[in-house]
């Protein structure tokens, strides 16, 4: 895929140097053909509802953003959203699935 930049095993990210096409996967961890395109990328601002797709859990959405800049376990910056039904937003094997806004009105795309 890439070469492996900025890893933070802590936080369980990493920056992986990758060509891409502006889209995003979003779908079973057995299928690589389901993608949307990405319309642009924003910070997390409090109020904004987000989806997260994950291998495991699949895409979840009603998820919202209540707090940001915080630290957790002594990380820093963190979001701090809720998922409105009380459900997970990701679950185990969902690490470095993707998370997105839905723009409005849905056109299809997604906002990183």
């Amino acid at each position: 895929m890439g070469t492996l930049g900025n890893r933070n095993t802590t936080r369980d990210i990493a920056l992986v140097d990758a060509r891409g096409t502006g889209r995003m996967w979003d779908g079973p961890w057995n299928e690589s053909s389901v993608t949307k395109g990405v319309q642009s990328a924003t910070f997390s601002a409090v109020g904004n509802w987000l989806c997260t797709s994950g291998a495991a859990s699949g895409v979840r959405c009603g998820i919202q953003v209540k707090s940001n800049n915080q630290t957790i376990g002594g990380q820093s910056p963190m979001v701090i959203a809720e998922q409105t039904g009380h459900l997970n937003a990701a679950g185990q094997g969902d690490s470095g699935g993707p998370v997105f806004e839905i723009p409005a009105p849905d056109n299809g795309r997604v906002i990183a």
